[in-house]
């Protein structure tokens, strides 16, 4: 099914459905729905710490994108008893999670830490990585979070020593497409953060340059793009999830994905949708998506 809706107007849903302004089921998980008409609940991730997620808004596991996967607040808040001393005195862990958060400028590096750590919390520090070892301490991670460090480079080869890495949340530091080449060169990634860097429009060949295959999740918002061509996000063959919210687009083009099940557009003052078939043809370019926000 091709959507031709206007904003604020109209809002539709994949399948056999089309419902105008608040009518219709809006149970239906496929169903979408302005961003300022959900309940808190069901509003798209923000990766803000203790916002609700996209499970939150009672999707089954299927309908959601098994978000559950990547998702810390759901996967390790059970996790987090029995947290000991660790690193230095920097940090608190438990038998595979370390939150060496919260120190400002005290934590420039990464501390040893317990060799069954998997997942670690790294935000809000000043961590300098400035030389391709930076991440020796931990090569066993899966799951790194390194947002709210004021970085503004990445030697090289620092993400080299993390062969593991899938989830890697980078938000609110100084980097830009060009210094972002190390992150992008990590191809067992399946879910990226690179929220609010002001990193601006995304050039036409940057995935063409990484293109990240296990990519699943991808989330930009808040980062001042004016022009938006979906096209730029073929390359990323297995992604499912885009949140580009926040951004204020004032034009857009789309492309055929033929994976995307979750697009985000929140808060980007699109005035109206383009077309979502191919040229002269009633396929879509969508034929996936299954959750559209929009505001």
């Amino acid at each position: 099914m091709c959507l031709a809706t206007l904003f604020p107007l109209a809002v539709a849903a994949m399948g056999e459905k089309s419902l105008l302004n608040n009518g219709g089921d809006s149970s239906d998980p496929r169903t979408f729905v302005p961003n300022n008409e959900l309940p808190p609940a069901v509003r798209p991730e923000t990766g803000d710490t203790g916002e609700p997620s996209a499970l939150a808004s009672g999707l089954n596991e299927s309908d959601a994108i098994r978000t559950v996967a990547f998702s810390p607040d759901e996967e390790f808040n059970s996790d987090f008893g029995n947290m000991t001393s660790c690193g230095d005195g920097m940090c608190r862990c438990n038998a595979t999670y370390a939150d060496c958060s919260k120190h400002g400028a005290n934590l420039t590096y990464v501390p040893q830490l317990p060799p069954g750590v998997t997942f670690l919390n790294f935000t809000y520090n000043r961590a300098h990585i400035n030389h391709d070892d930076f991440f020796r301490n931990v090569t066993g991670i899966d799951h790194l979070e390194i947002g709210d460090n004021e970085i503004r480079w990445i030697s090289p080869g620092a993400f080299k020593t993390l062969p593991k890495l899938k989830i890697l949340d980078l938000g609110r530091n100084n980097l830009t497409y060009t210094t972002l080449a190390p992150v992008l060169s990590v191809k067992t990634l399946t879910k990226l953060n690179v929220i609010e860097m002001s990193l601006g429009n995304v050039p036409d060949d940057l995935f063409h340059d990484y293109p990240l295959l296990q990519l699943e999740i991808l989330l930009m918002y808040g980062n001042k793009m004016r022009k938006l061509n979906l096209s730029v996000f073929a390359p990323l063959r297995n992604l499912r999830k885009l949140v580009l919210g926040s951004n204020k687009i004032s034009e857009i083009e789309t492309t055929y994905l033929p994976n995307l099940r979750y697009l985000s557009l929140d808060d980007c003052g699109i005035p109206f949708f383009p077309e979502t078939c191919g040229e002269n043809s009633s396929a879509s370019l969508f034929p996936r998506l299954e959750t559209l926000y929009l505001k």
